[in-house]
């Protein structure tokens, strides 16, 4: 049975050549687990950092997929720029991401030294297979080409962001991409369908 998760405000349907995908945000793998590790030190809040989704695909394997929907939102009044893109969040994105691969698959790696049964446990031990096995990141970002940008200058621009993340991912073993599910079918990800939903919508899945 395929596994549908909501993120943002998109809907990713996983057919049934994944053996597990989770919400890791939202799964009691990661809410007991490393999530505990946040408090303040030195006068500033620490806390860990989450993969939107953890996915292992039967043959290309693990993936850890991160979703940002940077597309204008659209209503009775009209569309409404998303101003996250223009503050400066595009440019922080390539760090962000780094530290949310990371502190995931520490997470993961956690459970694994633990010898601890989890609901995730085929999560847990890929990884600890590691580095012998794939592990892909996916940057699923999306957005609308600027009325004033020519075409080639947002391939330009998302080129040099995927080599940004790929940059901050150079220590560990793994497959990055920076994707569009409407401009980049699989695959980058085998078997799984992507629609847009209403800004109302959304299902955290099993």
């Amino acid at each position: 049975m395929p596994t549908v998760l909501d993120v943002e405000r998109l809907r990713f349907t996983f057919r049934d050549d994944w053996l597990r995908v989770v919400k890791w945000d939202d799964s009691p793998t990661y809410r007991t687990g490393i999530e505990k590790v946040k408090g303040e030190l030195d006068g500033q809040r620490e806390s860990t950092k989450a993969m939107d989704l953890v996915g292992l695909h039967r043959t290309e394997g693990l993936f850890l997929i991160e979703a940002k929907d940077f597309r204008p939102t659209r209503g009775p009044g009209g569309a409404r720029p998303n101003a996250s893109p223009y503050g400066g969040r595009w440019q922080k994105l390539p760090l962000e991401i780094a530290l949310k691969t990371r502190d995931t698959l520490a997470g993961l790696v956690g459970w694994g030294v633990l010898n601890t049964r989890v609901r995730d446990e085929i999560l847990v031990g890929y990884v600890m297979e590691a580095p012998s096995l794939p592990i892909h990141v996916i940057a699923c970002v999306l957005e609308e080409r600027r009325s004033t940008e020519p075409e080639a200058k947002l391939s330009i621009r998302r080129k040099t962001l995927e080599k940004d993340i790929q940059t901050k991912l150079n220590w560990v073993d793994r497959k990055v991409r920076l994707i569009d599910p409407f401009r980049d079918p699989p695959p980058h990800l085998p078997g799984v369908t992507v629609v847009s939903l209403p800004a109302s919508s959304t299902r955290a899945g099993p």
